[in-house]
């Protein structure tokens, strides 16, 4: 059976019940009948989402007709036979429901987008919705809500079941919009912008080859392009290596070679390593024509970065982080520093020193702007204190060795 699958739009009020949203839904469906020959890359093209951005991941068939009852009603050679539900929908999830005594469920999921736990849970919340349902079926979404989102136990806030960084940050980012994001020396770029150069640098790696668990190095300058493409790395669930340009090119060398890196995005004004078979220019993935029937697999069961210790005690060594304590940390820092979309934060941490993360990434958790500050602007305190005049900053974290170039300067901490 061949499905022509158009996608579902609602708004839910707290109030509504639950009955007259489905009620509404299928009076939706039943409208949409007209359009059932429209292509996908039409509704695409109608919906306002940025390109690479799927209008649904999910999927629900539900034969109320009880297909395979009536094919046994047919009799002669179908008595016996039944209709199951099989294939690959080309959905992350998808929820399979017929029947009415018994009433059966099946979930199909993308193990590289979810786990085990996750569905688990999943599977949890729509028995205790139906359960809901059939005790009160006056009951109301934000009942339900009750019902399907209890107050997080301790246990919950201590899981290990990792999350995607690049993920969560483009789904807040789409109610940021217009506002700023990043700001380099010659580019500032919107939320909406962020967004479209993520998606696109990710589908421009996947079509040469990145495959998911891939350890790529990043040697990029201090550019808007540096984190965008962080980002991208994690949404083709792979891990980064941060470079620092400015280490000798004997240190870079050996940390690709430590770390068995075989994919880098360089700058093409920069002397980037030459060990790693897969050298891609950022440049050139940023041409790349834009794709938007591709869909950029989002998945969580891989390292967020890879960084390689100083080597002051012996011979560097590389740990991995991952994602679930990267958001740890900025979830903590956010709550902790009182980060809000009124934040203007200057980056001046080298990406070789995981600092970075709290600088690059927890501005963007709640709205704020990233500046980023150059090399030769972050040794100079007057140029530093330029820096900050210039664009506003009011948050600034920094090593007392960046702060006595201030002090020396003049700066007094209140501009």
């Amino acid at each position: 059976m061949l499905i022509n699958t158009l996608p579902v739009v609602a708004k839910i009020g707290p109030n509504q019940r639950f009955i007259d949203l489905l009620n509404l839904l299928r009076e939706q469906q039943i409208a949409h009948r007209q359009f059932d020959q429209v292509s996908i890359g039409q509704l695409n093209k109608w919906t306002s989402l940025p390109p690479g951005i799927p209008f649904s991941d999910s999927m629900v068939v539900y034969d109320h007709a009880r297909a395979s009852q009536r094919l046994s009603n047919s009799g002669g050679h179908y008595e016996s036979r039944s209709i199951d539900y099989i294939g690959d929908e080309g959905y992350p999830l998808t929820l399979f429901a017929w029947g009415e005594e018994p009433f059966f469920l099946r979930l199909h999921y993308d193990p590289r987008v979810f786990g085990e736990a996750q569905m688990q849970r999943l599977i949890t919340q729509l028995e205790a919705l139906i359960v809901g349902y059939l005790d009160k079926p006056e009951i109301t979404v934000a009942e339900l809500s009750t019902l399907l989102c209890p107050a997080p136990l301790l246990s919950d806030w201590q899981s290990n079941e990792p999350v995607n960084l690049a993920h969560e940050i483009l789904r807040r980012a789409a109610d940021y919009g217009e506002q700023i994001a990043l700001v380099d020396q010659t580019a500032s770029w919107t939320y909406a912008e962020l967004c479209e150069q993520v998606l696109h640098l990710a589908q421009a790696l996947q079509r040469r080859g990145l495959t998911p668990g891939s350890l790529v190095a990043v040697h990029l300058d201090r550019t808007v392009d540096l984190v965008s493409t962080m980002l991208a790395i994690h949404l083709c669930n792979c891990s980064y290596l941060p470079l620092d340009i400015n280490h000798p090119e004997a240190a870079r060398s050996t940390t690709l070679r430590e770390a068995d890196c075989d994919w880098l995005i360089h700058d093409d004004s920069l002397n980037a390593p030459t060990r790693c078979s897969h050298s891609l220019s950022v440049d050139d993935l940023r041409n790349d024509p834009v794709d938007e029937s591709s869909v950029v697999p989002i998945a969580m069961d891989h390292p967020a970065y890879v960084i390689f210790t100083s080597g002051s005690t012996g011979t560097p060594k590389g740990v991995a982080i991952d994602h679930a304590s990267v958001i740890n940390l900025v979830e903590d820092f956010v709550k902790r520093l009182e980060i809000d979309a009124h934040t203007r934060w200057l980056a001046v941490t080298t990406v070789s020193f995981d600092i970075h993360v709290l600088e690059l990434f927890a501005p963007l958790w709640p709205g704020a702007t990233v500046v980023l500050c150059q090399d030769a602007e972050r040794r100079s305190g007057r140029e530093l204190q330029r820096v900050i005049e210039q664009h506003e900053i009011n948050y600034l974290q920094a090593t007392p060795t960046t702060r006595q170039l201030l002090i020396s300067n003049g700066w007094t901490g209140t501009q």
